[in-house]
């Protein structure tokens, strides 16, 4: 940067009195404290009002979202117990808003791990009707920790599910373990809790049918509920609501965490695990090579001085919500072990932007991630294990120009990020505030990769200036 540029910017600003700099800072907030262990955080279709926050023990809560109270009453306490990671995921069927189904995996007392069905109650829309409570899919035990039991519902209308590999060999197309399946569990007249949902009807455990184009079907000694093979631990995945890819977060084993990437619309995909674990061959070059196995588009080792170091990855979501629009298409994701939270994006398989923001959203260094999902408003809440925290990522000041105490992006309002300092006006400060910023390389003057899009990078730029100029002009 230019020396004089520098300190004429330096003498401007020492004259001038600004407000609090927001510019496109974002930040770790909690709104609640569980009642202990949480594992789940999630949110039904259309709903911006509250959240379903869940506990080990299988107990699902209700989170009020305008007052960031528990309500008094579960929503539903899922039966059989819990044993080692209990409660997994919680989805809600696409058709929520008609049906009123929801499917929850839970790792039951005899190790077992079984998704449930249910629906809400015909009379209150915050508890569950139990006597919906039905069991869909029954068929591994985990025996231990690694138990995969990540839920979506796929573009295709399908219920994907994970296992971990103590269910066995992932490379084996006859065992349940270290796999991803698909299942249907509406049948082909696509409504839930009728005879046409169940293929196994001598089968109380197991109510659902399989794919007539899942890759194995019809293949001697495979399972044909296998749709991907080849992970570990994919404790925590999550679908990105605009492309249909999933980012599958897999606890590794002795050395490195990874994030991988299951392509919508493309079966038989084989992750590596236990032949190679993250880029790293456990085997014989040849075995690795014959594997064709997709590579990771992160990994990160358990110790050392990389930008990313921990023992438990906690995926993870993509953002396409409304307060951070430079954020778009940003995958946020965590360690269970550590106090960062990472960023990155990725573009026709290249990862790129991967930040540590640890300083930046996290500073009273909170640990113990358990789970991440994007709300009813797009945007993004978290929970801990350890300390049951509830949180959200959001800007980090308010943007309220409606002034009814929410900011306005997660109203779905319109977010001007030429207002540098959220005051709801394009001023002088906006811009006195943005070259401050960007004098001292503070991310939030972060404001433009290079690619002319307005998302962040994590370095502080001219293209970051020329953007914020040019938006400043435009008068937002």
């Amino acid at each position: 940067m230019n020396t004089n540029l520098c300190g004429a910017i330096g003498l401007s600003l020492a004259l001038t009195s600004l407000a609090q700099a927001q510019g496109t800072g974002i930040r770790l907030r909690q709104i609640a404290t569980g009642p202990g262990s949480l594992t789940v955080v999630a949110s039904a279709p259309g709903d911006a009002s509250r959240l379903f926050v869940g506990r080990m023990t299988g107990v699902i809560l209700v989170l009020d979202l305008s007052t960031n109270t528990f309500l008094p009453t579960p929503f539903v306490t899922l039966p059989d117990g819990a044993s080692v990671n209990g409660l997994l995921n919680l989805v809600f069927d696409p058709r929520w808003e008609e049906n009123g189904y929801f499917y929850a995996s839970k790792q039951g007392t005899g190790a077992q791990v079984t998704v449930y069905r249910g629906r809400v109650s015909a009379t209150d829309p915050n508890v569950a009707d139990p006597a919906s409570i039905t069991k869909v899919f029954s068929r591994y035990t985990a025996g231990g920790q690694h138990t995969g039991g990540m839920l979506h519902f796929g573009p295709d209308g399908y219920l994907y599910v994970t296992s971990g590999d103590q269910s066995g060999n992932p490379q084996q197309l006859n065992t349940w373990g270290g796999k991803v399946f698909r299942i249907d569990v509406d049948g082909p007249d696509n409504i839930p809790g009728n005879a046409d949902d169940d293929a196994f009807p001598a089968d109380d455990n197991n109510n659902y049918t399989v794919p007539a184009d899942n890759p194995y079907v019809g293949v001697a000694n495979a399972l044909p509920e296998i749709w991907a093979i080849g992970l570990r631990n994919p404790y925590r995945a999550t679908i990105d609501p605009e492309t249909g890819t999933t980012w599958i977060a897999d606890v590794g084993g002795g050395s490195f965490e990874e994030v991988s990437l299951l392509r919508p619309a493309t079966p038989g995909q084989n992750f590596g695990w236990p032949t190679l674990e993250g880029n790293s061959c456990q085997s014989t070059p040849a075995n690795c090579s014959a594997l064709h196995a997709v590579a990771p588009l992160l990994d990160y080792p358990h110790t050392g001085s990389a930008l990313f170091t921990g023992f438990a990855i906690i995926g993870g979501v993509v953002y396409r919500g409304n307060a951070m629009p430079q954020f778009r298409g940003t995958y946020f994701f965590a360690d269970n072990s550590q106090t960062w939270i990472g960023t990155m994006r990725e573009s026709n398989g290249n990862r790129f932007g991967l930040i540590n923001r640890r300083l930046q959203m996290n500073p009273t260094s909170i640990n113990s991630f358990s789970c991440f999902t994007l709300g009813g408003n797009g945007e993004i809440y978290a929970c801990t294990y350890t300390g049951s925290r509830v949180l959200v990522i959001e800007p980090s000041v308010k943007r309220d120009c409606n002034n009814n105490g929410v900011d306005d992006g997660f109203e779905g309002l319109p977010v001007c990020l030429a207002d540098f300092d959220g005051n709801c006006g394009v001023e002088i400060n906006d811009l006195l505030g943005f070259l401050t910023a960007f004098e001292s390389g503070n991310l939030n003057a972060d404001y433009d990769d290079g690619s002319g899009l307005g998302l962040v990078d994590g370095a502080v730029t001219i293209e970051d200036l020329l953007t914020f100029l040019a938006k400043f002009e435009a008068g937002c």
